[in-house]
């Protein structure tokens, strides 16, 4: 039967409309390591996680294959939904601890917005299922927001309040990425209201199983005086006349016959409120709001718009990661004419990793020992390999050169998969300095400050330590707070590009570093300059 799961969910994957909800032709493919879906540039595939599929195939017990073919259905779409509206920054505000109660809104958040979308996709009956969900009471503050956010179970405050918030941020996208900041203050806020909500929940309980209790010794102590009350009245009636001895006997067996009945029901009374009776109570006040009713409310957004947003969303999307052509093809010749040949292979460079003579190929009277060590015997060595380290602002004022900046990396990370002798390393720096990974859906992001923190000590220390060729690029286009640690680029193999705000910081603290100077806005042109440069330096 796992067998002809897992067959049914590639076939599901190959045959879904996905063209047509996305607005242009993309094939879908399953990625066997990664625990999250993306989008891949480099192939123009929807890439669907293994791994996460497996769990929930494991989970799901359903026998009948065309139910389970509904389950994959709704399972492959929810990814979907995550690559386009899922922000790839989720989490930069998240703690640790909330990263999974973040994820859980924004699993309601996409599933709220797109729940008419598709076709033949029931997400809301899909999540009660694979959690087996009945109407079970929360034991703890977690499964009191998984019920209120999942399955619209809750205080009507708690359901009302989540609803906002997706009516907020319903055009939160991966092409829009604006207030994640607010968004994440809100899902944090509507945690701590269902953790006051359990809270309140948790003493009213025990304040009536204290109650319970005490009731219960109550009638217990006067069952126990009323017993020996009747013991005295026999005693005394048997001393003044025995005649009665029969009719007393008679009233004691009937008043103990009674007190048995009356400890009876309340040993009941007591098992009851300990466990089902107890339970029962608040599964009910758990449901204030069971919210079928949603299925009648009206879409956030209508289906044209939807349309239109989606298919736009996706468009941006496929531009952040659209290789510059122009600046590729510059790269790409520069190597072809160092092989010595054009021959090319489905279009993937048929680089041999030969060591480069780099002074064959260098510039008139540009320093090419940048990029030669000694050997053992003091004799210069050519080094083969190149390590582009940049160091790249991406505050606020930025944000206008995204777009072109991720066309670059896009570009890079290409001829880096080609060339097997470059490697390419991105630190990031606005609010924080926060090493990058140039992998699967990277988008460079722009927002907060422009500050050097401490830690780029650290990192510059690291990616320098190196015995291959490296050259460092930074880029910066507003005034730096901590301006001093330009001295970690205080070299010949630093490149600096900066505009007049730094100018006196660059000078000062980076005086051996060669220095691009921006005057007209040019950042992305003196950014390819510099990295063409140095592939130059190595490639000819």
């Amino acid at each position: 039967m796992e067998n002809l799961k897992m067959e049914t969910l590639k076939r599901i994957a190959k045959t879904l409309p996905i063209g047509y909800y996305l607005g242009r032709k993309v094939n879908v493919d399953f990625d066997e390591t990664s625990f999250e879906s993306y989008y891949s540039p480099l192939e123009d595939k929807i890439k669907i996680s293994l791994p996460m599929i497996y769990t929930i195939i494991e989970r799901d017990k359903i026998e009948d294959i065309e139910e389970f073919e509904k389950d994959i259905r709704c399972l492959l779409y929810h990814e979907i939904s995550h690559i386009i509206l899922t922000p790839k920054n989720l989490y930069s505000y998240c703690e640790s601890w909330f990263k999974r109660h973040m994820n859980t809104f924004e699993d309601t958040r996409i599933e709220t917005i797109l729940k008419n979308y598709y076709m033949l996709v029931d997400f809301k009956g899909f999540v009660k299922k694979v959690n087996n969900f009945k109407g079970q009471a929360p034991k703890s503050v977690d499964e009191l927001f998984y019920q209120v956010v999942r399955f619209n179970v809750g205080k009507q405050e708690l359901i009302d309040f989540k609803n906002q918030i997706i009516e907020k941020y319903k055009t939160l996208s991966k092409a829009n990425e604006n207030d994640l900041y607010g968004y994440t203050m809100l899902v944090k806020q509507l945690y701590a209201m269902c953790s006051e909500e359990f809270e309140k929940q948790q003493e009213e309980q025990q304040n009536q199983n204290q109650n319970q209790k005490q009731n219960g010794k109550g009638k217990k102590s006067n069952q126990k005086q009323s017993g020996n009350d009747n013991q005295e009245d026999q005693e005394e009636d048997f001393e003044d006349d025995e005649d009665q001895d029969q009719e007393d006997n008679e009233s004691q067996d009937e008043n103990e016959n009674q007190n048995q009945g009356q400890e009876d029901s309340q040993d009941q009374d007591e098992n009851g409120n300990d466990g089902c009776g107890l339970e029962e109570q608040n599964e009910n006040q758990n449901q204030d709001v069971q919210q079928d009713q949603e299925d009648n409310e009206e879409d956030l957004i209508n289906i044209e718009q939807l349309q239109d947003m989606v298919k736009e969303i996706f468009k941006k999307l496929t531009d952040i990661y659209a290789t510059d052509n122009q600046f590729y093809n510059k790269l790409k010749e520069m190597i072809i004419k160092r092989r010595g040949k054009g021959n090319q292979v489905g279009g993937v460079l048929n680089y041999s990793g030969k060591r480069f003579n780099v002074k064959s190929y260098i510039k008139p009277n540009t320093d090419y020992r940048w990029f030669e060590r000694k050997n053992g015997n003091g004799n210069i060595q050519n080094q083969d390999k190149l390590k582009i380290n940049l160091y790249i602002d991406n505050s606020g004022s930025f944000s206008d050169h995204e777009l072109k900046v991720n066309k670059m990396l896009t570009t890079l990370k290409k001829i880096e998969r080609e060339l097997s002798d470059l490697e390419i390393t991105l630190t990031t720096i606005n609010s924080s300095v926060v090493e990058r990974k140039l992998e699967k859906d990277f988008v460079f992001v722009c927002g907060g400050g422009t500050y050097f923190t401490d830690n780029i000590v650290s990192i510059v220390r690291k990616n320098n330590a190196t015995k291959n060729n490296r050259v460092n690029i930074v880029l910066f286009d507003g005034d730096v707070t901590n301006g001093h640690h330009f001295s970690n680029f205080n070299d010949n193999k630093s490149i600096i590009i900066y505009e007049s705000e730094n100018k006196n910081k660059v000078e000062r603290y980076a005086p051996k570093a060669i220095k691009m100077f921006i005057e007209n806005n040019e950042y992305e042109e003196k950014l390819t300059q510099a990295i063409t440069d140095a592939l130059y330096r190595v490639l000819g």
